[in-house]
């Protein structure tokens, strides 16, 4: 009766040592997390090219300012397909305004920011890498967003200022999941690209991309 006992009891532990092992290793499952970082901003030379059209001797050009962060979550089905959704915060960007100053005083340079955009969107995307069974999963994200450029009513520049944008990213996840279960952290740039167009002075057209480097930490339920 001992023996039988003693052999239960280690089948129990065999057992459930190796669904928690299973539950460590799972490869599917929702999650949620969230990270910080540093913005840029690529308008195509669009700011540039407005600047122009005021006058020849200054020269304006679009700047990041302030912290990135991002919020994400979503579903692994497997180690290679997962779906996710983000609410993305690119800081803002100035304009900065530089150059001679206008007469009488030509003979000095001018150099001042001016608040333009705060950039937030709302996407989309498809999560695809591999997971593999050290905890590390390189990925890329490809998907949609809804974005808001939020632009200042200092500038009022553009016709509108939300829209569509497509929602790209490329990463790598890392869980260590003898350390930490549950936990995967998380390096990446991920950003948003759309086409602006601009009736203001004249019809013009450049793509802008919104994008951010981050550090993140999420929790896998």
């Amino acid at each position: 009766m001992k023996l039988y006992t003693t052999l239960i009891l280690i089948g129990t532990a065999v057992v459930s040592g190796s669904s928690f092992a299973s539950d460590i290793n799972s490869t599917s499952g929702w999650y949620v997390g969230g990270g910080v970082g540093k913005p840029s901003f690529d308008d195509g030379g669009f700011i540039s090219d407005l600047g122009q059209e005021y006058s020849k001797n200054i020269h304006t050009s679009l700047d990041a300012k302030g912290t990135a962060f991002s919020i994400y979550g979503g579903y692994f089905f497997n180690r290679i397909i997962g779906i996710e959704t983000s609410y993305n915060d690119y800081g803002s960007a100035d304009i900065n305004i530089s150059g001679a100053a206008p007469a009488p005083f030509a003979d000095h340079n001018v150099s001042h920011d001016i608040k333009a955009f705060s950039p937030k969107s709302l996407s989309v995307s498809a999560n695809l890498g591999y997971t593999f069974d050290n905890g590390l999963r390189p990925f890329v994200k490809l998907g949609v967003s809804a974005l808001d450029l939020h632009q200042s009513g200092d500038v009022a520049i553009l016709d509108s200022d939300s829209g569509p944008a497509g929602h790209y990213g490329i990463g790598l996840d890392y869980s260590p999941i003898t350390a930490f279960q549950g936990l995967t952290l998380r390096v990446a740039y991920e950003g948003d690209i759309t086409e602006i167009e601009n009736t203001t002075i004249h019809k013009t057209e450049s793509t802008w991309n919104m994008s951010m480097l981050y550090g993140g930490i999420s929790y896998k339920f």
